[in-house]
């Protein structure tokens, strides 16, 4: 099981645009809170949409 500061880590660096490996997203898909997910994928989303009144629906 990873640490929880190492999948912060992971977190942050996907929610700037940062590349995660193969292993780390499994890593967080077994072991990263539903809503920290949410909050990383919301971030990415926001600035590659960011200007327009994109609506997101999932």
């Amino acid at each position: 099981m990873t640490e929880k500061a190492d999948l912060q880590s992971v977190l942050d660096r996907a929610a700037e645009g940062g590349r995660i490996t193969p292993e780390e997203a499994l890593d967080l898909y077994r072991d990263a809170p539903l809503h920290a997910l949410g909050a990383a994928a919301d971030a990415v989303r926001r600035r590659r949409y960011a200007g327009t009144e994109h609506i997101a629906t999932y």
